[in-house]
């Protein structure tokens, strides 16, 4: 279930990182997916070989639950201790300087 949903954050998430190439980014997203189905596919299935034998499933995959985790709550961390980006002014156009002189000019 954890997998699911790390799947419909994480692509728009490279979607939007990969600027000039969203659509090789939400394939390589995906697509990373696979060697990770295939790992613990593998892991569980050696666990069954083990003392642990039909709850080393249920404890692959509760790990690998707790671990699909670990990246949103980094990401959460992060946004959370983030600091606000100080307001750049920018420079006045040249209508609003010929407004600021003719004001200048009025005052003296």
């Amino acid at each position: 279930m954890t997998g699911l949903g790390i799947t419909s954050i994480a692509t728009p998430l490279a979607v939007r990182f990969g600027h000039s190439s969203p659509a090789l980014a939400a394939a390589l997203t995906v697509s990373a997916f696979n060697p990770g189905i295939a790992l613990v596919s593998w892991l569980a299935g050696t666990t069954l070989d083990t003392s642990l034998g039909v709850t080393g499933l249920e404890v692959v995959g509760a790990v690998m639950a707790g671990l699909g985790l670990i990246p949103p709550l980094v990401l959460a961390a992060m946004r959370a201790t983030r600091t606000a980006v100080p307001e750049v002014s920018l420079p006045a156009t040249d209508e609003e300087t010929s407004h600021e002189a003719q004001a200048h000019r009025e005052a003296a």
